[in-house]
This record gives structure tokens, C-alpha cells and sequence, in this order.
């Protein structure tokens, strides 16, 4: 791998945590290291946009071809995939294996990160459908002379359904008491988020409405923050049957902000990359 400054720095943050002897995510994690933790997340972030994710195909010393990433996320942006989601679940999974990072030797946690990314850059591919195979979905129309305008048939309307009346009562039991737990979950975290609501909103719609950061900074873009997290609010509040008053009783009375948000940037690559950092720390905090 040809040295870069992004290499160089993230490197660097490594060796800073080997010197303070932090051999774990627990340890990284403690208040008294919260600077070097936002250090390390920014070289990460750094070191997975514009060194790892960039590289070329190259030949090594020894003359053998090694693969880079950048066709690969070329393709895989091709088939639909976002490039600020790619990056964002790159990072969130380069510090979920943290404590196996650290556990490393100095000299080789750069390459281990490094091997990390073109695993998940490897497994995202595998999950692309083979070349000239097409994906649909089963509310789309069936093809044919007779199948147009409102007497058109659905995919979904040609599937046996096996399930008897007595599976469907069970089913809907079933679901009323997950929802009844999903219910007492996120009133939970947003009780012991209140007092961020940036935290609120980045974990309502990433955990509980399955938004990818990019998705968020691009409503974000468009509502603004205080529209989005109402938004996003009544989202959740309307899939898991909770109601409006029950949702916004935990809250605090600090606003939301903008600036909270980078929205104030205008570039919805800084807005998504924060919402990346924001799900972050809520996750850390209700792990607690």
C-alpha cells in the first residue's frame, strides 16, 4: 500500500492510543478519552473515503496483481447502491471489531482495518443480484395483453398463501406484543437521549425507521432539523402504535439545531457524515 496523508494519520491516532495502553473499545470509550475517540473516528472516516475505498488495482513487489476497491464501489454504485451508506456502514462496522483491532500488534492494526474493509466491500458484492437477472418486486404488474389499467394482476397475486386462520390469529398475537416491547424500547432511549435530540432523531430514524445516513441527511436537507425530527417523531410513533403524547413525554425542552445537525454546511456529505457519528454515540450511550 503506497503511503498517504490519510494513511499516515490514521496510523498516527493508532500509535497515540497504543501509548496511552488502551487495549479495548471499553477503554477508548471512557469520558476521559472522548477527544482521542473523536480523533480516531475521523481518521477512520478519512482512511476509509479516500485511502481504502479508493484503491486502484495495482501490481505488488512482487509482481503479483492486487485488487483495489475503487471498481468495485464504482459497481456497486452502478447497481444501486449509495456511496455515503457504503462508507457509513464501512465505518460502522470498522468500530463494532475495535476491540479486535486494538488487540493487534501496532505494527499490523493498520492492515487488519485495512483487510476489514475489503471483507465488507467483498460481502456487498455477493449480495448483488448475478449480471442480467432483474429484481422485482411483489406488488409489480404482470406482463401480458390482458394485464393493463386497473383489472392488471400483482406477482404476489399468483403466490398460494399457506397460512390457515388459526396462524393468522397466532401471527397478529405475536405482533402486538412485539410492538408492545418495541414500544417500551424506544421510549426507553429517548428518555436517555432527551437532552440530545440530534442523538434522538439520528437513532429513531436509523434504528427504528431503517434509514441509512444518507437517506436522513437528505430529508434533513430538504425539512430542516426541527421539521425532520417531527417528522421522524410521528414516523415511529405511527409504525409501532405508540401515541403522539407517549413519544413526546420523554423529551426534554432543548430545541434541535441546525448546527447540531452540520445542516448550517449545506453539503449533504458533512450532514450524512455526522449523522453517521450521532447514531454512533447514541448506540454508546444507551450501551452503557
Amino acid at each position: 500500500m503506497n503511503i498517504n496523508k490519510y494513511y499516515s494519520r490514521f496510523a498516527t491516532v493508532l500509535s497515540i492510543i497504543n501509548q496511552h495502553s488502551i487495549t479495548s473499545k471499553e477503554e477508548l470509550n471512557a469520558p476521559s478519552n472522548e477527544a482521542l475517540c473523536a480523533d480516531l473516528w475521523y481518521a477512520v472516516q478519512d482512511f476509509i473515503n479516500h485511502y481504502a475505498l479508493a484503491s486502484k488495482t495495482h501490481r505488488n513487489s512482487k509482481s503479483e496483481i492486487v485488487e483495489g476497491n475503487a471498481e468495485k464501489i464504482r459497481t456497486l454504485v452502478s447497481r444501486g447502491f449509495d456511496l455515503n451508506d457504503i462508507r457509513g456502514d464501512i465505518l460502522a462496522h470498522v468500530f463494532s471489531k475495535m476491540d479486535h483491532i486494538l488487540a493487534q500488534p501496532l505494527e499490523k492494526q493498520v492492515f487488519y482495518v485495512y483487510r476489514t474493509i475489503n471483507n465488507c466491500v467483498y460481502d456487498q458484492l455477493r449480495k448483488l443480484p448475478p449480471a442480467g437477472v432483474a429484481v422485482v418486486s411483489l406488488q409489480d404488474k404482470v406482463k401480458g395483453a390482458d394485464a393493463s389499467g386497473e383489472n392488471s394482476s400483482e406477482i404476489q397475486d399468483f403466490i398460494a398463501d399457506p397460512n390457515t386462520p388459526e396462524d393468522e390469529v397466532i401471527a397478529k398475537e405475536t405482533v402486538n406484543e412485539l410492538y408492545l416491547v418495541k414500544k417500551d424500547e424506544i421510549i426507553r432511549e429517548i428518555s436517555l437521549l432527551a437532552n440530545r435530540p440530534a442523538e434522538v432523531l439520528a437513532r429513531l430514524c436509523a434504528k427504528h425507521l431503517a434509514m441509512k445516513p444518507a437517506a436522513i441527511a437528505r430529508m434533513l436537507a430538504e425539512y430542516g432539523a426541527s421539521t425532520a425530527y417531527a417528522k421522524a417523531l410521528m414516523s415511529v410513533a405511527d409504525k409501532f402504535g405508540i401515541q403522539a403524547d407517549e413519544i413526546r413525554k420523554p423529551l426534554s425542552f432543548k430545541a434541535i439545531t441546525d448546527e447540531s445537525l452540520k445542516l448550517d454546511t449545506g453539503d449533504e456529505n458533512q450532514i450524512s457524515a455526522q449523522v453517521s457519528r450521532l447514531i454512533y454515540r447514541a448506540d454508546k450511550r444507551l450501551c452503557r
